[in-house]
């Protein structure tokens, strides 16, 4: 078969699949007499072809139909019959009426030429779309694939890829142009850098849970939110609370299968009971998102008073297990932003095994896992928690197994007594573990020690992505006896369980383990510090409002109240009565530092007279200034103040900054214990006459970003 029948043959089996409808259209015919027409046939329908995907191939099938349509019309025409069956040059039969070309000297058909001027046409569309004529012009034209028609299509194919890629702009603008859509170049605006508005304060936890459900019991969750944001002793008050579990669910194989997704049920019921324990904290939660993964959990949390400020949230889940086709090994992970600082807060399960492959496999799946967390700049605090696996190699384990046993026990009971949160709390921020446990750790551990193969491959991963680990002072949390305080004497103790984080604009502030005994493993927690980030005020109120905030939020007002009007030199103006009249108060000065409010006459007219009550908006004295705060709690003449942060609205202002603590540069994370309430509480309210409900606005009437 010549490759002229070849190409028809193919042509023929696309055009196969419409010729019936195509043919059922027939076309029109009619012959004109003077002023009278003859219609012989009428045309019933009409052929539409749309471009999908490839010029090229559309324009083939167009020239199939045309030339179907045209050999049924001159079959059907006596005076075109006689040059139906024309001889080419060759001497073989041609389908198409012959024709000869004088300038080239020799015979053509009408179906050469047909495909000729169709192969012109298919090239001029394509040179106009993409810079290069058509890669199916030359089979066109010569009626098949020869190998001059195979060479012609490469060097079109490389033509066209180099246009696409170096000389297309111009050409899709000019396009652009003819279609009415083009879009006239704007003018490059300054660059608008996010600066540091305040500090975010977060705390979180992970524990391998061996398929027990831990929120089921009370005591153990409070202790653990207890145990985690405890920092020497003293209990802080997060704005972000992240749960990081590993084995939520039990590892069998049916749940390997059947939980890809996680298990949905358990962790609703997780987020209910994990809020109400949360809230009962002295501040109210709610949940960000979760996301499973079979036997992996990641669940966030965040004050209320931040929930307006939350956007861009989102999970991904990266499997490890069987080389990237299972969910038992992975991780999960959740990303959002508050305001401008972006967070991310993943959940870890790297594979098993005490031999150096498997090492080996671990540091992959890590790095692995980074990649796909931060595959673009990545979140401005990342955080990795969650069972690492990570194996410890003791020197002397296999001569006195008992003795080690002991020694690593002993790190554990030497601290659970007296510990403030009712359990074993050790490790920074907290009471470290025996001089011979870190020894050991030092010595034995997989990321540190320098008898660990894998070691140099785990450190340059984290070199590479910006990460650190706080020291470790807290003995092994595998594999110990579920219900007691002793290792197994079946498996290698090993400090599995780890937090890695962000090394840029972070402090810990702690970085523990907890005696929590529901598992073969022990929870670890961290408390964290970091930027929080925002827009200038000028460069917010340019910008539309983000699609990602709900319509709750879109709904608060743009300002906060003012609750007291305080001039350049500290002394309170009136609030006008009136929404058309302006503020009487002078601007602040570009560049000057806000100052506290320092106003006598404040003291004597905002004194509480009654009971303050959880969430009531107050100012709290804080070194010689007066600070907008919430009460968390009361009585015997003393209050707990937790001073707020400003909205994102308010930054900027300086006049209205002042009255936040954050504008002296102080740690506004500090919260006021035990201040006294006739000389360190005032409320706004009575200072200005105004009418402020006793508890804490809700989020519709002011914003307390704090």
């Amino acid at each position: 078969m010549s490759h002229q029948e070849e190409f028809n043959k193919e042509l023929d089996a696309v055009y196969g699949e419409i010729s019936s409808q195509v043919e059922g259209f027939g076309f029109f015919d009619a012959k004109l007499s003077g002023q009278s027409q003859e219609v012989f046939r009428q045309q019933l329908g009409v052929l539409r072809t749309n471009c999908f995907d490839s010029l090229d191939r559309t324009n083939l099938l167009q020239y199939q139909v045309t030339w179907r349509w045209l050999e049924a019309y001159i079959l059907r025409q006596p005076s075109l019959q006689g040059f139906a069956q024309a001889v080419s040059p060759t001497g073989g039969y041609s389908k198409g009426l012959a024709f000869f070309d004088m300038g080239n000297d020799r015979q053509v058909t009408l179906q050469s030429l047909l495909r000729s001027m169709w192969a012109d046409l298919g090239d001029t569309l394509s040179q106009q779309y993409t810079g290069a004529a058509s890669t199916m012009g030359a089979a066109l034209r010569q009626g098949g694939h020869t190998a001059r028609a195979m060479l012609e299509k490469g060097w079109r194919a490389v033509n066209r890829a180099y246009c696409a890629h170096f000389e297309d702009d111009a050409r899709q603008a000019a396009l652009q142009l003819l279609l009415g859509s083009h879009k006239l170049t704007k003018v490059p605006m300054a660059e608008i850098r996010r600066c540091p508005q305040g500090k975010l304060l977060v705390a979180v936890a992970s524990w391998n849970l061996h398929g027990h459900p831990c929120w089921e019991c009370p005591a153990t969750l409070k202790g653990l939110i207890q145990g985690a944001s405890t920092v020497n002793g003293e209990q802080v008050h997060p704005d972000i609370f992240v749960f990081a579990f590993q084995e939520f669910a039990e590892l069998s194989a049916s749940n390997v299968v059947l939980l890809s997704s996680g298990d949905e049920a358990r962790q609703s019921e997780f987020e209910a009971k994990a809020s109400t324990a949360l809230n009962e904290t002295g501040e109210t939660f709610v949940p960000v998102r979760s996301v499973g993964m079979v036997g992996l959990v990641v669940a966030a949390f965040v004050a209320s008073r931040l929930a307006s400020s939350i956007r861009s949230v989102s999970a991904q889940r990266i499997r490890s297990g069987l080389y990237g086709q299972a969910g038992n090994k992975g991780a999960v992970a959740v990303t959002f932003q508050v305001e401008e600082t972006s967070i991310c807060a993943a959940s870890v399960h790297l594979e098993s095994g005490q031999q150096v492959k498997k090492a080996q496999e671990r540091a992959d799946q890590l790095r692995e896992i980074l990649h796909s967390l931060c595959r673009d700049k990545g979140a401005d605090l990342v955080v990795l928690s969650g069972d690492f696996n990570f194996r410890a190699n003791f020197p002397d384990a296999s001569a006195n197994p008992q003795a080690l046993r002991k020694t690593l026990t002993g790190g554990w009971m030497s601290v659970e007594q007296g510990s403030p949160v009712g359990i074993a709390q050790i490790g920074e921020g907290s009471a470290p573990s025996a001089e011979e446990v870190l020894r050991l750790f030092r010595e034995s551990d997989e990321l540190y020690s320098s008898r660990s193969q894998s070691r140099h491959a785990l450190q340059e991963t984290l070199k590479e992505f910006s990460l650190m680990e706080g020291p470790v002072y807290f003995p092994p949390t595998y594999r110990l006896v579920e219900g007691q305080a002793a290792y197994d004497l079946e498996r290698q103790p090993a400090w599995c369980d780890r937090v890695l984080h962000s090394k840029v604009s972070v402090q810990r502030k702690s970085y523990c383990a907890l005696g929590l005994a529901n598992s073969d493993h022990r929870p670890v927690c961290a408390v964290l510090e970091t930027l929080l980030l925002a827009m200038p005020q000028e460069a917010q109120s340019q910008k539309s409002p983000s699609p990602s905030r709900t319509p709750e939020a879109e709904s608060q007002p743009a300002e906060l109240p003012d609750l007291l009007e305080v001039d350049s030199f500290g002394s309170p103006s009136p609030v006008e009565g009136s929404k058309g009249e302006s503020s009487s108060r002078p601007s602040s000065e570009a560049g000057a530092t806000p100052s506290p409010v320092h106003v006598q006459e404040f003291l004597a007219l905002g004194q509480v007279t009654g009971n303050l009550q959880p969430g009531q908006l107050v100012y709290a004295k804080y070194k010689d200034g007066w600070f907008l705060a919430n009460v968390t709690c009361s009585g015997s003449g003393l209050a707990d103040v937790a001073w707020l942060r400003p909205s994102g609205d308010v930054w900027g202002d300086k006049a209205k900054m002042s009255r936040y603590l954050c504008s002296t540069n102080a740690d506004e994370t500090l919260h006021g214990d035990r201040l006294p309430i006739a000389t360190h509480i005032r409320l706004p309210s009575q200072a200005h006459g105004q009418s402020l409900p006793s508890q804490a606005p809700n989020p519709g009437e002011i914003d307390l970003l704090g």
